[in-house]
């Protein structure tokens, strides 16, 4: 377990001891000068980490026994037999995500050993996160803290094709905000679809971007909570729209069954629900924020898919790619509470949960632990 520690212990000696530090190394110099100190040393800690999440991720064994994460060998197998596809046949021939097919069959075809699509893997996700919670986020330590505690960063040991099409996405996002116009468009729209070919579940991320370009109104939020109640209240019927749609999209869907799990993740999704209330509720300079940022709208679609989700093994994880924005959407929401104390008493709090959600997760269930690289088996 401590692979993982050293990432919360690494944001918690950021956070909070960097800067006291550094001002009390350098009290002769200037005050716009120690920040930019302060502001470059904590730009350098946060590469490191970010490159320690992604060796960890991508430098994990794969070997049959000491496997780390519970689909890895899994994925393993796969790239060995898809790897001996001629490339050719893969585009002429019809593929379930043929994107990720194509992938392994070039990554095999150069010699590459496995090892080198976990790390791919893990630098599409964890740099394009990287890239968001650095642009977005107000605090990036916390954010990096919600990342791993609510269990988005340990995702990636398993799911890698949804991965790296969530990576992907998240690069669609962070492109289109950053090309004016239909360009940006066409851009996204261009990098969805290559992550749809990756992970079929990505086409649900093509609403996104007209979902931020929504001006922030608290009726437009009421109406969202009201449509999240339903699929909530009817989430058995919700969820067989969605299976059918998705096996629409795609045939790998076909032969999964819809299960009923009426408490999966209730208390994740209670919490989601009081951070919108929260905010909603919320007055003075967090109002103000909150008309500018209409990224809760992602989450509140979140709330929206979450319950139908939760019926299938197939659908679990189709809601993180609105899931993966409250990295960013919770510190932000903190960070513009005006009272000290209030704030201070926001982020206690929303860290004892963290670390109670991150204790309470399941490492062993999901082959997480015992931790092995690759050459170590």
């Amino acid at each position: 377990m401590w692979v993982y520690h050293i990432i919360l212990i690494f944001c918690f000696f950021s956070a909070f001891l960097v800067e006291r530090f550094s001002m009390a190394l350098v009290p002769s110099m200037n005050l716009e000068l120690r920040k930019q100190r302060v502001n470059d040393l904590h730009n350098r800690l946060f590469t490191i980490l970010i490159l320690y999440m992604i060796v960890l991720c991508g430098f994990r064994s794969y070997d049959a026994t000491y496997h780390v994460g519970i689909d890895t060998y899994a994925y393993y197998k796969s790239y060995m037999q898809k790897g001996s596809y001629q490339i050719l046949d893969i585009l002429q021939e019809d593929f379930n995500d043929k994107g990720y097919v194509l992938l392994q069959a070039i990554l095999a075809k150069l010699n590459c050993k496995f090892w080198v699509l976990l790390t791919l893997s893990a630098v599409v996700y964890v740099g394009g996160m990287a890239w968001y919670i650095k642009k977005y986020s107000k605090n990036c330590w916390m954010s990096i803290f919600i990342f791993l505690a609510l269990g988005l960063y340990t995702f990636a040991f398993s799911g890698i094709r949804q991965t790296i099409a969530m990576g992907l996405c998240m690069i669609a996002y962070m492109l289109a905000n950053k090309i004016p116009g239909w360009k940006g468009f066409l851009v996204y729209i261009g990098i969805t679809y290559v992550a749809h070919t990756i992970h079929a579940s990505a086409i649900i991320f093509l609403p996104v971007y007209f979902l931020q370009k929504i001006p922030y109104k608290t009726i437009t939020v009421f109406i969202f909570l009201g449509i999240a109640g339903l699929t909530m209240l009817f989430k058995n019927q919700f969820a067989n729209l969605i299976f059918q749609l998705a096996i629409e999209t795609s045939d790998k869907y076909e032969g999964y069954e819809i299960v009923e799990n009426a408490g999966a993740g209730f208390l994740l999704y209670l919490f989601i629900f009081m951070t919108v209330v929260l905010r909603l509720l919320a007055s003075g300079s967090m109002n103000e924020v909150a008309q500018k940022d209409n990224s809760v709208y992602l989450l509140l679609c979140m709330l929206i898919l979450f319950p139908a989700t939760q019926s299938g093994g197939a659908m679990m994880r189709i809601y993180y790619y609105y899931y993966m924005f409250i990295i960013v959407y919770l510190p932000n929401v903190l960070e513009s509470i005006d009272d000290l104390k209030t704030k201070q008493f926001a982020y206690l709090m929303l860290s004892v949960f963290l670390l109670w959600f991150y204790i309470s997760g399941n490492y062993s269930s999901l082959m997480l632990i015992p931790y092995h690289f690759f050459w170590q088996v």
